[in-house]
Order: structure tokens, then sequence, then C-alpha cells
């Protein structure tokens, strides 16, 4: 008689009889008691993982005495959360997860299936999208910890089994069972819209968001954000076709050093089944010279059969200058190239840098420049042509405005814009603050007033 083995630690979450510790509980294959569900979460635990943080805030707190109302001086505050991740890479340790789960944490623990605790440091976020990437700091690979399996993007039944798994409120690696009630829901939350999300009966409590929702057959095909407020049995899940379109454009060797290749790769779904193609090929690089082109499939990469997105993107991002790339594509044809280093941006200059990634002719804003327009500060640089393929175009961005700062980086000179795009990687969104100039001021006064603005900027090239 074939017979199953149930850790310990899966015994108690899915309500199987206690056994000494260190045990495990053999039940015969043939057992009613080992239903899809309970495949479903053998097949999904050891890629789960819990993540608390810790973050600092800024407090001020008011206090009345009579009819005079008292707020205390700004104070810093510590406060804990608690959320989930998927193991995208067990070889070594990424970790996906919501980005509200990790938000402005200045330390993030990670506990993996085995019982073992990681730092973990973020290597990509989005907030747009809700999406967060960690990489975990002195991690080795191990029995009992694994690679989440991808459904086919779409593949998805109304009224099937999903399974959610993650650590609410603390409980580390709980599972629990509903079915899919909607797809394609779109919702706005805290500022974030999400788009096409796939809804569920399952309770999304807190410490559940950033875990994975699974299919019967212990596919992922969601990750668990959040629920509906004042509802039960309503939750939503951002389907995996988002979470890989994300990956595979964060998993590529140009965010983890200076490693240029060019292929960014996705997914097409093709008689209900998953191929991998190259989404994208970026310009200026190895993959762009050998002639690789959007839309052609990939049936093999480096040697290893590939069948979806994240198939290439585990074995891309690993990539370092030299290495060696060979892309079998369906039509059979073999294109090989090597990677190569990216020049380091010194060697261009922060006005070049700006055409180049920002579509945007500047100028350095100078005393004599500052005078004449009416402007006290004559740091930063000012836009004197908005190129006719530049993404600001679309944004409203205008000669004569002047940028402040990218990302939290202050911009006063073509130095310090070049230290920017240092930090910013393709696909990252970051937000550009410009000062419009408006009105003059107060009459005889010389100055002008500005308006400030903010512009979410995509970096795709």
């Amino acid at each position: 008689m074939t017979y199953r083995v149930i850790g310990l630690c899966l015994a108690t979450v899915i309500g199987l009889s206690p056994v000494a510790p260190g045990q495990a509980v053999l039940i015969p294959a043939t057992s009613n008691r080992m239903t899809p569900t309970v495949h479903a979460v053998n097949q999904v635990l050891p890629s789960v993982v819990n993540i608390s943080t810790d973050r600092q805030v800024i407090v001020q707190y008011k206090y009345q005495i009579g009819a005079v109302t008292y707020r205390s001086r700004p104070q810093a505050d510590h406060r804990q959360s608690l959320g989930s991740g998927i193991i995208i890479d067990q070889q070594r340790g990424l970790v996906l997860t919501n980005d509200h789960v990790v938000k402005q944490a200045h330390r993030i623990i990670v506990t993996l299936a085995d019982g073992t605790n990681h730092a973990a440091t973020p290597i990509a976020t989005s907030a747009a999208s809700d999406l967060a990437l960690l990489i975990l700091d002195d991690f080795l690979p191990r029995a009992g910890v694994k690679d989440i399996r991808f459904a086919v993007p779409g593949d998805v039944l109304l009224g099937e089994v999903v399974i959610a798994a993650g650590n609410p409120f603390g409980l580390g690696h709980s599972v629990a069972e509903g079915i899919v009630s909607a797809v394609g829901r779109n919702k706005e939350l805290n500022g974030v819209y999400y788009h096409d999300i796939v809804q569920t009966t399952i309770s999304i409590n807190p410490g559940n968001s950033g875990g994975p929702m699974s299919n019967a057959d212990g596919d992922l095909i969601g990750m668990s954000t959040f629920t509906e407020e004042e509802a039960e049995g309503i939750s939503f899940a951002i389907p995996v076709q988002q979470l890989e379109d994300v990956l595979g454009v964060w998993l590529i060797p140009s965010r983890f050093g200076m490693n240029s290749c060019g292929l960014v790769p996705g997914t097409r779904v093709v008689d209900g089944k998953s191929v991998a193609v190259v989404r994208k090929v970026l310009e200026a690089t190895p993959a762009a010279a050998v002639g690789l082109q959007a839309g052609q499939v990939i049936d093999r990469f480096n040697g290893a059969p590939v069948r979806q997105a994240i198939d290439v993107s585990r074995r891309l991002w690993q990539l370092e200058e030299g290495d060696e790339v060979e892309v079998a594509l369906g039509s059979g044809e073999v294109i090989k190239f090597a990677v190569e280093g990216i020049p380091d941006v010194s060697e261009l200059s922060g006005k070049e840098l700006g055409v180049k990634r920002l579509g945007l002719e500047l100028q350095q804003m100078t005393e004599r420049l500052a005078k004449v327009w009416g402007f006290l500060d004559y740091r930063g640089l000012v836009v004197s042509e908005v190129k006719p393929d530049s993404v600001l175009r679309r944004r409203d961005l205008k000669r004569g405005d002047i940028v402040r700062f990218i990302g939290e980086e202050p911009i006063t000179d073509f130095v310090s814009l070049a230290r920017a795009f240092q930090r910013v990687h393709y696909g990252d969104v970051v937000t550009l603050v410009v000062d419009r100039p408006g009105q003059n001021g107060p009459y005889g006064s010389g100055q002008r007033s500005f308006q400030r603005r903010f512009i979410e900027v995509p970096f795709f090239r």
C-alpha cells in the first residue's frame, strides 16, 4: 500500500490528529482524507513565508485642557505589522509580496516553512501595482523550501475551489479554502487602482496579504491582497498574469548589477497552454544587436525547457557580464549572444542621460536666468525641449518647467541628475517633482510664483 507522509506542522494546520514532536503522520494515499485540497496544501506550503516588519513613523498627539487643544511635539514611534509572501526563487531566496506589507519598513524578517528566520532587503517595489520583491540575507537552498508553481494565466473558473495560505494575525502558515466568486473586478483602495482582480469567498485577515492564492492543483492563480470592508466572504487577489508581468520587468540582470542583456520575457496562452515569449527587447543591448524580436516564442533558455515567463526570469536575472545566452526559438532558430557590462553613468553626461532616459533637453538653471525669470532659487534643471517620443509629453510637461527631484534625489545640476539615474532601473516607476512658473509675485518683489507638480514616470528606456 502506498503511503503519504504529512509533516507535523501541516497536520496541525489542516486538522489531522496531533503526533509527538518530530514525528510525521503516515496516511495511505488511497485514504478519503487525501482530498485535492490536502494535496494542494502539500504543494503550496513550502513556498509560503511569513513576514514581520518594523517601521518608524512620526506621530503627534492631541490633548485638550478646557477649551484649548494642545499638540505634543512630533516624536518617533515604532509600529509592527504582519504579512505573507511567496518564494519565487528558492535557489537565491527571492520573495514576492504586497508593497503595502513592507512599505516604509526599516527592518523586515521573513520566516520560512522550515521555521528559520532571515532578514530581507527590498530589491524592487511598486506602489502602483502593490507588489514588492525581497531578497533574503545569508540564504542557502534547503529542503522543505521550494518555488511556487505558476498556473496558466487566465485559467480561473467561476466556482472552483481556491486555497489561501499565509500568516493571519501572526498564525504562521495557516490555510483557508473558498471558491472563486468573480473575475475581472476593478477596485480602488488607499490610492491604488487594482484592475482585473480575482474575487473569492475566502476571509483575508490581517497578515494574509502577500500570500499565495492557489487552485486545487496547487498552482498559483494570484496573490491574496485585501478584503471588502464591512463584508464577509469577499476578498480579492492580484491575478498571476500581473504578477508574472511585473516579475518579467524586475528579474533582469541590470537590476542586480551593471549587466546588460536586453530580453524581457512574457507569457502567451495558446490553445489553453502557456508559452514563453519575448515580450520586449530593450534598445542598445546585446539581445537587440543579434536581432531578437518581441513576440518570438522561446522553447528553451540556456538549454532548459521553458513554458512561461517565470521559467525564463528565474534563469535570466542571475546572468552577469560575459555569461553566454542561448535562446532556442519556436521557429527552430537558435540565437546566441553574451551579456555585456553597462557603462558607468559617469561616462555619460547628465545632459545625455536626460535625453536618453527622460526624452528631455535640459538646461542648467543659472543665477542670471533665475533673475530674468524672477526666481530666488537658481538651482535645478530647466526643460528646454520635450522630445516627441518622451513619455512626459503625455504628462503635460512643458518648456520652462524646472526639475527639482527624481524620486528622493534633489536635482540641482547635471551631476545630481546622473546620480539619481544610478538608482533607477528598467521598469521602475519614479516620482518626478517639477515646478512650473506661474504669475508674478507681489508688485515690486521681482519674484514669480510656481505650481509644484508630482509626475509618476515609468522608466522603460
